[in-house]
């Protein structure tokens, strides 16, 4: 029934198997010959030297199993490797065929057993008979460690403690002896005789106590030595050596030469020792063996509430309530039933109903026999310690909350064995496993992002060389490949000997903050890229300080630098022009006042005295009282747009000289020529006179048809009369007739779908267009193309003329060219032109539909 049970046990541990082998097909076959026989087991199969050392460290197999002939690493081999490095493994061959010489060489090198692979089904009981061997050769190990150290602490238990101790055999002769009963005897040589080291009374009296019976009766005295200068208390025991069997006796002395002395010493102590157990704030007792109290202290009395004569030769159950004394009687029965120490931990409540918690160590007290005759106790409250302790569990439980909250860990790094010892919070960060939370510098390292890597080890050895705090933001790559930002902080601290042996440190995850950083950073890099390109800049300006803090593009507007501090709200106003800052500041200060909104156009003087035209709007804040405290506001540089208003301002003014210069020299020259001829009339003979009538009628038609031709220019009701496309074709046909420019019209839009407005502005631009030709192209041949798209309408003008350099500035700035620019935008159009001198002018305008036309 044993037998069974414990095979039971040993097939529910695992072992580990190590097998050596390069076949795959004969390492399947004994795997299942041995999972065959039941046994539990996990295995590692490798098939080269490498992989043989590697798991041999990382696997730690309980057994070897190993081919003998492999290509390129051998089982001698592996064999040689083991015995070297783990002789404790059993180590057995498995192959195809071994030979008798072979076999017993590897049994001499230190193989276990061998097992054919024919022959398999030997295998399980191989590994079971080695694997018993094995645990029986520990053990055997163990029991002689054991019995050495256990030897090696009883010599310098006799050699070390403070009195005489002695071996002697039953005829007195001395067979062993400390160095403090040589000294106490004045021992020189072995095999003495202990009577020869006394007086002659003494040692007769010792002689006739040998000579007689000894059944176990201890002989003691006082005796002196044989110079009677020591007066020697000596002890001998009978025992029997549990070696030999044979009777010996030990024998214990001490010099009490000055008797009288050491008596007072001992009564001192006893003094002493009593005072010490009085003044002893743990509770101390003694139970004989009925468990009836012999002997109590003041704080047990104390701690129970007692008088001394209620505890004295009393039970536990005759003052204790009956639960707590049935624990109580527990542990002192297995006290005595044990012979060994019990230490119990138990509670319970005062009478204020506090609890209370004691710490109680019971230990056995024997006597020559080595019977148990009573117990020794001490009893500690440690109340204080164990609420100390929840508190501690608080905190800790308070610290990896707060560490949770705020995505945050604490870690220890130990320079000397470089391990970072991690809190669970630092742990969960790190995926370190809680059970271990142990994490070795290299490792740590590994996780951090390569890019990085370096700002840590330099954070590190900062603090281990230099004694520097250091705080480092780096990544550190989890397992599923992702990134995570962490804030490592770390302080080192010095031991007694001033050298610093560890570092204390706090890591946060602080992906979060990283992610809000730079969408910040890329808010801030689009409101400046925003504020470049409409020329906007802002500014907040801290009245109470009367400092001006603003973007890059006000300063660049404006002109500032920043040689001072800081820039005030003067340095602003000292930019207005001269001639406006009067009134803008005049404007701004009353917007102050009433803490309201203001918005100017002003100009400012720039250092290399060039002028631009800025629009700046300001709005005040108020605190909480109603007065203002800050202003915020914005500059935009509007000088573009003040000079397209200035041009097409000149532009209506130079339409309207054309206009009257076309009216004065066409039609008002018509008509003076008309008013002529009708002076002439009177006194016209008759015959004449309806001829000249004809005359002046015929100026009369000129006239009308050069108004017609001047309004026609002036409104759209050519578009309402003709249409676009008749429209636009009239208007080549008058610029073919002024010079001679061969026109190629393309009308592909539906007139249905383009609104009044917009073919009224498209009909300026090509009018615009067709009149810049005329006067400056010098084309043949030109084209017109209006194309429907599917959002928007696309205007191309195109001639064959000289063209112009379009980045020429006189080009650019010209009133033509801004016309239609801003004919364009007035519908969110867009303007384009390509040209250049001798390869003629490509106009093209995208204007979207105001509402779509396919919907």
């Amino acid at each position: 029934m044993r037998d069974r049970k414990e095979k039971e046990k040993e097939e529910e541990v695992i072992s580990r198997f190590l097998i050596l082998e390069d076949e795959k097909d004969d390492l399947k076959l004994t795997l299942r010959s041995i999972e065959k026989d039941k046994i539990q087991f996990t295995y590692r199969a490798v098939d080269s030297r490498k992989g043989f050392v590697k798991e041999l460290k990382e696997f730690d197999p309980h057994i070897i199993i190993a081919d003998y002939n492999l290509p390129d690493y051998s089982g001698m081999q592996a064999l040689k490797w083991a015995s070297e490095k783990r002789p404790d493994i059993p180590f057995i061959f498995v192959t195809g065929s071994l030979g008798e010489e072979n076999a017993v060489e590897t049994l001499k090198q230190g193989a276990s057993d061998f097992v054919l692979k024919g022959n398999l089904i030997r295998l399980p009981m191989t590994i079971r008979r080695a694997l018993t061997e094995a645990e029986s050769h520990k053990e055997k190990i163990l029991a002689q460690k054991a019995f050495l150290t256990a030897e090696s602490r009883y010599q310098q238990l006799i050699e070390n403690v403070p009195v005489g101790i002695c071996e002697l055999d039953l005829k007195g002769h001395i067979t062993s002896i400390n160095k403090q009963a040589s000294n106490i005897f004045g021992f020189k040589k072995n095999n003495t005789k202990l009577s020869e080291l006394l007086d002659e009374y003494d040692s007769d009296q010792l002689n006739t106590w040998l000579k007689s019976k000894i059944n176990g009766t201890a002989f003691n005295g006082a005796f002196h030595s044989r110079s009677r200068q020591k007066l020697i208390d000596l002890t001998l025991i009978p025992h029997i050596d549990m070696v030999t069997g044979s009777k010996r006796l030990i024998g214990v002395s001490q010099d009490i030469t000055n008797r009288s002395k050491m008596e007072q010493e001992l009564r001192d102590k006893n003094t002493l020792m009593e005072g010490l157990l009085e003044a002893i704030p743990d509770s101390v007792f003694l139970k004989d063996k009925k468990l009836k109290y012999l002997m109590v202290n003041k704080s047990f009395l104390k701690a129970t509430g007692k008088k001394l004569n209620e505890v004295l030769n009393k039970k536990d159950e005759d003052f204790i309530e009956i639960e707590m004394a049935n624990k109580y009687k527990k542990a002192d029965e297995e006290v005595i039933s044990s012979g060994e120490l019990v230490t119990t931990m138990h509670s319970h409540r005062n009478d204020n109903n506090e609890t209370l918690f004691f710490d109680t160590h019971k230990n056995p007290i024997l006597d020559g026999k080595k019977q148990v005759i009573g117990i020794v106790g001490v009893s500690r409250n440690v109340t204080a310690s164990i609420k100390a302790q929840e508190k501690m569990k608080q905190s800790e439980s308070m610290l990896l909350e707060a560490e949770n909250v705020a995505n945050m860990g604490s870690w220890e790094f130990r320079i000397t064995d470089e391990n970072i010892i991690c809190s669970i919070g630092a742990a969960q960060m790190l995926n370190v496993q809680l059970s271990d939370r142990t994490l070795k510098y290299k490792s740590f390292l590994k996780f951090c992002h390569s890019l990085d890597r370096p700002a840590v080890i330099s954070g590190f050895k900062r603090a281990i060389l230099d004694g520097e705090s250091f705080m480092v933001d780096h990544r550190i790559i989890q397992g599923d490949g992702s990134i995570l930002w962490f804030q490592t902080k770390g302080k080192p601290y010095q031991n007694q000997s001033g050298n610093i042996d560890k570092i204390v440190g706090t890591v946060q995850d602080v992906t979060e903050q990283k992610r809000n950083q730079e969408k910040l950073e890329k808010s801030k890099m689009l409101l400046k890229e925003a504020q470049s390109i409409a020329n906007v800049g802002s500014f907040d300006w801290d009245i109470t300080q009367n400092i001006l803090r603003s973007s890059e593009v006000f300063t660049q507007i404006l002109q500032i630098g920043h040689n001072d501090i800081w820039l005030t709200f003067e340095n602003y106003l000292e930019r207005i022009h001269p001639l406006d800052r009067e009134l803008t500041r005049k404007k701004i200060y009353d917007a102050l006042s009433t803490a309201t909104t203001y918005d100017v156009e002003h100009r400012i003087l720039l250092p290399d005295k060039s002028v631009k035209t800025v629009r700046a709007i300001g709005k005040f804040k108020t605190d909480n009282q109603g007065q203002p405290e800050s202003l915020f506001g914005t500059i935009q540089d509007v000088s573009d747009k003040k000079k397209a208003e200035t041009a097409l301002l000149e532009g209506q003014e130079i339409e309207r000289a054309r206009i009257a210069r076309e009216v004065h020299d066409g039609i008002g020259q018509l008509l003076a020529a008309t008013k002529f001829n009708l002076s002439a009339l009177d006194g016209m003979p008759e015959e004449v006179k309806e001829k000249h009538i004809d005359k002046i009628h015929n100026t009369l038609e000129m006239t009308i048809d050069e108004a017609r031709r001047i309004t026609r220019n002036l409104s759209t009701k050519v578009l309402e009369e003709l249409g676009f496309e008749r429209a636009a074709q009239e208007l080549c046909t008058e610029a073919s007739e002024l010079k001679a420019i061969s026109f190629d019209i393309k009308i592909e839009a539906n007139e249905e779908d383009i609104s009044e407005k917009m073919k009224t502005t498209i009909y300026r631009i090509l009018q615009e267009s067709v009149n810049n030709m005329v006067k400056y192209s010098e084309a043949k041949n030109a084209s017109i193309e209006l194309v429907k798209k599917e959002n928007h309408l696309h205007l191309a003008i195109a001639d064959d003329g000289k063209g112009f350099d379009i980045a020429d500035p006189k080009h650019r700035k010209g009133n033509g060219l801004s016309n239609l620019d801003q004919r364009a935008k007035s519908l969110h159009g867009y303007l384009d032109i390509q040209s250049s001198p001798g390869k003629g002018t490509v106009i093209q305008v995208k204007i979207p539909f105001e509402n779509n036309p396919n919907l």
